[in-house]
């Protein structure tokens, strides 16, 4: 449940959850580690407590050294999901640069097959090159997002595209934003 609340921005219910759920699992193998404390981190962000954040983000990647040296898992916490907290851990703590850089590796690493979550971590990525002033990088990623995105079905996933079609109207002077522009809005539904 933390996972929710930290995505609907609820830091301090995601940080008492991320924190029962750590507690309750004191002898969670190391991929299960690794989710708990990166869940940790990202909640930890959200407050404000970057020591802590930054802290719980290296005991997550330290847990997911071990989990992957052991044995590959498909299906379960994995080094994309590991820079997907890593990426948000540094956005809610200013690091916008790191944030790109960790969610780019996230979306590298994603498997194929987890084409809401690609969608979902590109529309982010976007974002995220968006508030650093690359709006052409952040174009591409979105295009990349609508590739897969009428593969998916999810009403926050169309949320996420009409927030694109929003962000995006203040650029549509530029090619790169226009051209994106007028793409999405044959694609994405409008509001319900």
């Amino acid at each position: 449940m933390s996972v929710q609340a930290v995505d609907l921005g609820h830091g301090r219910e995601a940080m008492r959850l991320a924190d029962a759920a750590a507690a309750a699992s004191p002898a969670a193998g190391p991929r299960m580690r690794a989710f708990l404390v990166g869940q940790q981190a990202h909640a930890a962000a959200q407050v404000g407590d970057r020591v802590k954040a930054l802290a719980y983000l290296g005991q997550a990647e330290v847990a997911m050294e071990k989990a992957e040296s052991r044995e590959r898992v498909f299906g379960s916490y994995d080094p994309s999901a590991l820079y997907y907290h890593a990426s948000h851990v540094r956005h809610e703590l200013g690091d916008v640069p790191g944030a790109v850089a960790a969610m780019k590796e996230s979306d590298r690493l994603c498997y194929d097959i987890y084409r809401r979550s690609r969608v979902k971590e590109r529309a982010t990525l976007a974002e995220f090159q968006l508030e650093m002033g690359h709006l052409e990088a952040a174009c591409a990623t979105w295009h990349d997002a609508l590739d897969e995105y009428p593969l998916v079905q999810s009403g926050r996933i169309d949320d996420r595209m009409r927030r694109m079609l929003k962000l995006v109207r203040p650029h549509l002077k530029n090619s790169a934003a226009r051209a994106l522009h007028e793409r999405a809005r044959m694609i994405v539904p409008a509001s319900a």
